[in-house]
């Protein structure tokens, strides 16, 4: 559950008083999520929600879902691994980890039930390069232990801190250095542990005065490794775990400068304050529905303080600076020659803007009043395909735009990318995506297969 260091969204903060444009995030889910992880490297943000056995996939720069990975049963804590190649889930009541290769799709589970003595895993995190720490949350209901996964070793798990019973919603966070694994417990009295990673077996080195400490399910440690900041505004000395101030009560979060926290405040505020004086500094307005009475469940910094989002009830709320784009329009793969005489070619008329709603293709030099289907995916390939080259990857997915559609008997056919209908509004086509667009085409005249393409061009779309 370690969610410093988030999304990167490349552009300057208005939050704290500079100009850059700002969008609202707002998701409305079909069920309250339960975690979140992020992907800066693929500019995604992945939500947990147990109730619908999936996980949803966020766009962060447009800030939409754009698809989802179903986990069953009830996925709970995520964790993105220290490579950003796989997706850890925590599968509550199956007693595994599901994990799931990014760049296929394919998952795989690790079952834990009997090092957790327990089916109902809790939480997960990759605390140090191939290192995986799970708990499971049984409450007053069963026993529980924390346990770590050799991932370079087969999966090889074993019961770590100190063999002890952790059993209320244990949640993980970790330091900078990735020598402490920090264990927060809901159990009366709430409780905090720190466990030694340079040593195998992840021994408990410290625990709180139990009794002492509270809103430990929501913490978060600071940049400079040196205190533990609190949901109750308690800050606890990173070491041995004694409470050395206090701060406003919230989901503490911070990015990267040691003296900045960022805490949920009342009434859809975020407040700022100095690590240092404790002192609050700044409090920050973001359009969700929260207060003293209906407070949020999870909360993020955006990387660069470039914005905030936290969950409300089924809703994926906050406010984030609009990351520059770039529309674009290129030629990744060339057409052969047809019947005509020359390739087909897709020209691009307008600009590929999503609010403009103007982007159009028109096909030149096919064949007169022959046959044609527009088609477009994702991934490049350049593949023999009738006469010519299949250039959009089928194994990345190729979707067909609309029905096949009769060339003029000049060779030419246009085509309007219309963003509000389907199949472009069901597909993901959405601002900052790249999509690739090819055109394949009867051509019985050219005494070959009896079939062409055209050239292909990859767009980049803008809001």
């Amino acid at each position: 559950m370690k969610h410093l260091a988030l999304i990167p969204l490349l552009a300057a903060s208005v939050l704290l008083g500079q100009s850059q444009a700002q969008q609202p995030v707002s998701i409305q889910f079909g069920s309250n999520p339960h975690d979140l992880a992020v992907d800066g490297s693929r500019s995604r943000v992945y939500v947990s929600l147990p109730a619908e056995n999936r996980v949803a996939v966020i766009d962060s720069n447009s800030w939409v879902e754009v698809s989802s990975i179903p986990v069953a049963p009830s996925p709970q804590g995520l964790a993105m691994s220290l490579d950003s190649t796989r997706l850890f889930v925590a599968k509550n009541g199956a007693g595994a980890v599901a994990v799931v290769d990014l760049a296929t799709g394919t998952q795989s589970d690790i079952l834990l039930t009997n090092e957790l003595d327990n089916a109902l895993t809790f939480d997960v995190i990759e605390a140090r390069q191939d290192e995986l720490f799970v708990s499971a949350n049984p409450s007053s209901g069963g026993f529980a232990y924390i346990v770590k996964v050799d991932l370079a070793n087969g999966n090889t798990a074993q019961r770590v801190a100190s063999n002890r019973i952790i059993r209320c919603a244990p949640t993980f966070e970790v330091n900078e250095a990735r020598t402490s694994l920090y264990v927060g417990a809901c159990f009366s009295p709430a409780s905090m542990y720190r466990l030694d990673l340079t040593q195998p077996t992840a021994p408990i080195v410290a625990e709180d005065d139990h009794g002492s400490i509270g809103g430990t399910l929501h913490f978060d440690v600071n940049p400079n490794g040196n205190t533990l900041h609190l949901r109750s505004g308690q800050i606890l000395n990173a070491d041995t775990l004694d409470v050395v101030g206090q701060i406003g009560g919230g989901i503490p979060r911070f990015d990267i400068d040691p003296n900045r926290v960022f805490v949920t405040g009342p009434t859809n505020t975020i407040q700022t304050w100095n690590t240092q004086t404790q002192s609050q500094i700044d409090s920050v307005s973001i359009p969700c529905n929260f207060n003293a009475f209906n407070t949020p469940s999870r909360f993020a910094v955006l990387e660069g303080e470039t914005g905030f989002i936290a969950f409300q009830g089924d809703r994926l709320c906050g406010i984030a600076d609009v990351p520059p784009c770039v529309a674009s329009v290129r030629t990744i793969c060339s057409g052969t020659v047809n019947s005509t005489g020359s390739p087909a070619v897709l020209q691009p008329i307008g600009e590929p803007r999503i609010a403009q709603n103007q982007f159009f293709l028109e096909l030149t030099s096919a064949p007169p009043a022959t046959y044609s289907m527009l088609v477009f995916g994702a991934e490049p390939a350049q593949l023999p395909f009738g006469d010519g080259w299949l250039c959009i990857s089928p194994f990345g997915g190729i979707q067909r735009f609309g029905d096949p559609m009769r060339v003029g008997v000049d060779g030419t056919l246009m085509r309007h990318l219309d963003f509000t209908a389907a199949p472009l509004l069901n597909n993901s086509v959405i601002a900052y995506s790249t999509w690739i667009f090819q055109t394949w085409y009867r051509d019985g005249a050219a005494m070959g297969t009896g079939a062409n393409t055209s050239d292909a061009i990859e767009v980049t779309f803008c809001p």
